[in-house]
């Protein structure tokens, strides 16, 4: 057990100092990868890492969302086009979900739910015009939203 926090503790050691040395060093192209959402990229990705190595793969799942937090933060810094909208972390935690189910073969279904549901939200802010109804169908859900989650909870409580 205590192999597997050293080797974690080393990848998270590892990569806050290689950011801390390429800022010290002010390392040319670096000024936008110099920032918390990359630092919080690279905890994640050393998660991830350390879970695969380590076959502890039910870490995956926080690993993968903390990998998309920093992700998604660091486009919203940096590109104009990103969405920012809050069902960008229920798509976060989806795609984290989907990932993780290829290692553990549990999960996938969640994860594609969550995923879709935040698709209804998010593609609406980026269709055409002629995709409308989209926005009618979000509206629906949006007011009916918790009657959604209590629905889904529900079912993923007594599926068997």
């Amino acid at each position: 057990m205590f192999k597997k926090d050293r080797s974690l503790i080393a990848f998270i050691l590892i990569g806050i100092g290689l950011y801390f040395l390429l800022q010290k060093f002010n390392v040319p192209f670096t000024d936008t990868l110099l920032s918390w959402p990359v630092l919080l990229s690279v905890i994640g990705l050393a998660l991830i890492i350390n879970s695969l190595r380590t076959k502890d793969y039910d870490s995956l799942l926080i690993s993968f969302i903390i990998l998309g937090i920093g992700i998604h933060f660091y486009g919203r810094q940096n590109y104009n086009f990103w969405v920012d909208h809050w069902a960008v972390y229920l798509l976060i935690v989806g795609m984290a979900m989907i990932f993780r189910a290829y290692w553990t073969k549990k999960g996938l279904g969640s994860g594609i739910i969550l995923s879709l549901l935040a698709a209804v939200f998010i593609l609406p802010l980026q269709m055409p015009n002629f995709l409308s109804w989209m926005n009618d169908l979000s509206s629906l859900i949006f007011s009916f939203w918790p009657v959604i989650l209590i629905v889904i909870g529900l079912y993923l409580l007594f599926k068997k």
